[in-house]
């Protein structure tokens, strides 16, 4: 089946492809749109509503600051949707379904996993993306620091090649099943995907 996957960034793009591609449910990515934030998602809501009679659309969107994924919905007008339109709330941010892979991040970080202490509930967080960035830092690599955390005195939140190396790993080696069971949210995500327009 065809979709139109719509996501804030590259990052979240990455992790939607890496879903439908282990959902195993065969999904064709007809087109994905990077938005580029998550006001030009809502601004987009009435386009994607329409469009998705035609085909059907996956959209993914940070929770951020809102209180809740309820909240977030109600506020966007989107309690009510059709069946081919799937969007889902990432808490709080999508770097807290990488965090959740515990294990496979701390291989791809270079960290001891126990030494650094990995966040056991990744979505409790107040910010993962600071988290992970953190995490980085105390890679055994350098270079891998220096590629994902920004340099001391800058006014970058992420180093360089932030996402070129997170968007890797998701494709490549995260594991999002082992990350469901510290997300709760990537676990209802996964479950409505498997149940998409059947």
């Amino acid at each position: 089946m065809d979709v139109m996957l719509v996501a804030e960034d590259e990052l979240s793009m990455a992790v939607m492809r890496r879903l439908l591609s282990a959902s195993g449910r065969g999904f064709r990515i007809y087109a994905a749109i990077v938005a580029g934030g998550v006001d030009a998602i809502r601004r987009g809501i009435p386009v994607y509503r329409n469009a998705c009679h035609v085909l059907p659309h996956v959209v993914l969107v940070d929770l951020d600051r809102t209180a809740c994924a309820p909240t977030l919905l109600k506020t966007w007008g989107l309690e009510v949707r059709p069946v081919s339109l799937m969007f889902r709330v990432v808490v709080r941010t999508v770097e807290a379904w990488l965090i959740a892979d515990a294990a496979g991040l701390a291989a791809e970080l270079l960290v001891a996993q126990v030494k650094v202490k990995v966040p056991a509930h990744p979505e409790d967080l107040e910010h993962p993306k600071r988290e992970l960035v953190n995490l980085a830092r105390r890679s055994r690599s350098r270079r891998l620091a220096a590629e994902i955390a920004p340099a001391p005195g800058s006014r970058a939140n992420v180093g360089p090649k932030y996402n070129a190396r997170l968007c890797d790993f998701v494709l490549n080696r995260w594991d999002p099943f082992r990350a469901a069971a510290r997300a709760p949210s990537l676990a209802k995500a996964m479950h409505r995907l498997d149940g998409f327009m059947r």
